[in-house]
């Protein structure tokens, strides 16, 4: 492909396939996932992005979700390691955060995985991806 086309693929791949508006990280046991920087979170946000004051204040930055939430005698608790007692503004995201991770529908068994927003059993299809790509360029064929 020339110099000049590369160009036009590339803007068409990022404007067709972004991972974090297509591929969804749904959590089980949790040890597959990273707590702040999977995108797991509704939107495929991640929580070093949403709560910047917790995860600066966060002491294992590389945390998996499981040493930070898991179920415990049939409850989802909270397990935490600051660098600081939380003040302030930090104070008001935990909040958040904990009420977000509450909110939230996490699965005790099984193992973690990608799912692709695109189809419907969750799983990458290259075909799908075709189409998509098709669509961009304005030339679908049926």
């Amino acid at each position: 492909m020339s110099s000049a086309g590369s160009g036009s693929m590339t803007l068409i791949w990022h404007s067709t396939v972004n991972h974090s508006l297509t591929c969804v990280k749904y959590i089980a046991n949790g040890s597959l996932t990273s707590f702040w920087h999977d995108p797991w979170v509704g939107g495929g946000a991640c929580l070093k992005s949403l709560f910047p004051r917790l995860y600066a204040a966060e002491v294992n930055k590389q945390v998996e979700f499981k040493d930070r939430w898991n179920i415990q005698n049939g409850c989802w608790v909270g397990s935490w390691e600051w660098r600081a007692g939380l003040m302030g503004r930090a104070s008001q995201d935990f909040d958040d955060l904990i009420l977000l991770l509450q909110n939230t529908g996490f699965l005790a068994e099984g193992i973690d995985r990608w799912k692709w927003s695109w189809s419907k059993d969750g799983d990458f299809s290259s075909k799908e991806l075709a189409l998509r790509i098709q669509d961009c360029l304005g030339n679908r064929r049926h």
